[in-house]
């Protein structure tokens, strides 16, 4: 990511979630860090909803983790 990292921006956009309303909004992280200490850190934010190590899954997986988030998100805010 230019200019800030993963965690960084998850810091930042935690910051932004306090002072406007999109709580509604998630994210799904895609890293190529493969570390448990910072998958740790990332998901320790309520607001991600995924996190995929690059090049460590297929598109039909993709496909299927994107959708199951849009599909609970859906069912939450509907």
């Amino acid at each position: 990511m230019p200019r800030v990292n993963g965690i960084q921006f998850l810091e930042e956009f935690s910051k932004l979630r306090k002072m406007i309303e999109i709580s509604s909004c998630v994210v799904m992280m895609f890293s190529s860090s493969e570390r448990e200490e910072e998958k740790k850190i990332i998901m320790s934010h309520d607001f991600v909803k995924g996190y995929l190590v690059k090049g460590s899954f297929q598109a039909a997986e993709l496909k299927e983790k994107v959708l199951a988030v849009i599909g609970q998100h859906l069912e939450k805010h509907s």
